[in-house]
């Protein structure tokens, strides 16, 4: 096994203009409706949030065109509020083939900045049936 590491920061600012700017169904474009629920307008969390989706992002080794921000789901653990990874259609089937299992996710904020940490499993053995690129996702 190898791990994979991702790390994004956002100013607290700049989701504030993208919230003020957005309609809703906007919104639901970046965070889902869970998302915005626990969130509470809270631009920190939501800041969060989207720190957290571009580290998984990095991780996945691919970018937004390819898995729409809704498909990772940031949210609050049951047991103790932490944040907890959630993945979604092609996201999950490609984090699938990828062979990447037990992510981890940190988030912290303060004075204007949210950065967050993604860090995830990679086998290191050969699956044949896994795609070389984004693009051999692309045509099955």
């Amino acid at each position: 096994m190898s791990n994979r590491v991702g790390i994004d920061f956002v100013h607290t600012g700049r989701i504030r203009d993208l919230v003020s700017a957005s309609s809703s169904a906007e919104l639901r474009r970046i965070w889902t409706d869970r998302e915005l629920e626990e969130c509470d307008g809270r631009l920190d969390s939501l800041a969060g949030r989207w720190a957290a989706k571009e580290a998984v992002l990095k991780c996945l080794r691919s970018g937004i065109v390819e898995h729409p921000l809704t498909n990772i789901e940031v949210l609050k653990s049951p047991l103790d509020g932490s944040p907890h990874l959630r993945l979604h259609r092609s996201t999950l089937y490609f984090s699938l083939l990828q062979e990447l299992s037990r992510w981890t996710i940190s988030i912290s904020h303060d004075i204007g900045i949210a950065i967050a940490i993604s860090v995830v499993e990679e086998s290191t053995h050969t699956n044949p049936h896994r795609p070389k690129s984004q693009d051999a996702l692309r045509r099955r």
